[in-house]
């Protein structure tokens, strides 16, 4: 498994790099009767982040900002795909899409001049090395600046990109993951013991788009099924008839021998502390309200020697993680980091 940060090598034709330094707002990406500055003129309706003539400061630090004119040409290939059918293009989706791009773009930023207050430096052979790579996925070089220019990125820009990801990486290996300490024999063993997979029933009502009122009715109904179906109704019914999990309402909610590493940290957290059996009490996650009841949990199968390597990439892996996100909130917090807009 790969930190947030590599990933950003795998999505570098999609993402801009911003101003290092507090300056004017960058010009607007299209000129006017521009094929791009027509289409976004007929929807900026959607929302102001599209409107080709405003360039809308998204997110501000004390030393630089990302606009809306900075974010769109990295979204406008996804925007193209409805063309023929601009109603399919959803506020929320189009808004958020711009939002999310926009903080990733910051949080990337923000590295990048942590690595080089460090005077980090990139080889160009690792540089050949990812290019190279880049050139075989789609045949060759020429081919790839092709489809690159498709997609709204100049080759100055991604060599760019490529490089700062390449720094960000060296900054990370140096002065961050360099100094987390290996995982102990203990930890391993206690990683080992844990219940690795539960098998349980679930009830959900998504709360997506909802307002805080509608929310409350949500719960208040999420309340009342949790209390019939602990009094003893048939729970398979219960679920059939009013849970909004499509994939598993019409088995009951049924999920088999889940994986711990694949569930949300708030859903891992009840599936694994409600007692076998029971029914816990309703709780939230980015998908909407939920209870479950639990069925069994499982440990792992195989012996301790035969998983100790895995076990150790994995603790490895979210010790990294966890101090790259801690860097980073510390970094946005040093860099006055505010966003100026919220997704819908």
């Amino acid at each position: 498994m790969k930190s947030r940060i590599l990933f950003l090598l795998f999505v570098a034709m999609m993402t801009f790099s911003a101003c290092s330094k507090k300056s004017a707002p960058p010009p607007m990406p299209y000129e006017k009767g521009s094929e791009e500055y027509e289409y976004l003129s007929s929807i900026k309706d959607k929302t102001i982040l599209l409107d080709p003539d405003v360039n809308t400061e998204i997110i501000s630090t004390k030393k630089f900002s990302i606009y809306s004119g900075q974010v769109i040409p990295f979204i406008y290939p996804k925007l193209k795909r409805y063309e023929t059918n601009t109603d399919m293009l959803e506020v929320k989706y189009v808004h958020d899409l711009i939002i999310k791009t926009a903080k990733f773009l910051a949080e990337k930023q923000v590295f990048v001049n942590a690595a080089k207050s460090k005077k980090i430096t990139v080889e160009q052979s690792a540089i050949d090395s990812v290019l190279t790579a880049y050139y075989k996925s789609m045949g060759t070089e020429e081919a790839f600046y092709k489809d690159l220019n498709y997609r709204g990125m100049t080759k100055a820009f991604f060599l760019q990109d490529v490089e700062e990801s390449l720094m960000i990486k060296n900054f990370l290996d140096q002065y961050v993951y360099a100094k987390i300490p290996q995982p102990t024999e203990e930890e391993l063993l206690a990683e080992y013991n844990k219940e690795k997979t539960a098998t349980f029933h679930q009830m959900l009502m998504k709360t997506a788009g909802k307002t805080d009122e509608e929310k409350k009715e949500i719960y208040a109904k999420m309340q009342d099924l949790l209390k019939r179906a602990q009094a003893g109704e048939d729970l398979d019914e219960l679920i059939k008839n009013n849970s909004e999990d499509n994939r598993s309402k019409d088995k009951g909610g049924l999920y088999t021998n889940v994986s711990r590493g694949i569930m949300l940290d708030e859903f891992k957290e009840v599936a694994f502390s409600t007692p076998i059996g029971e029914f816990s009490d309703v709780f939230e996650t980015e998908q909407g309200y939920h209870f479950i009841k639990v069925v069994e949990r499982k440990k792992e199968k195989r012996s301790f020697e035969d998983v100790k390597n895995r076990l150790q990439q994995a603790l490895e892996f979210r010790a990294r993680y966890n101090a790259e996100e801690e860097l980073r909130e510390k970094l946005k917090k040093e860099y006055k980091y505010k966003e100026l807009v919220e997704s819908l």
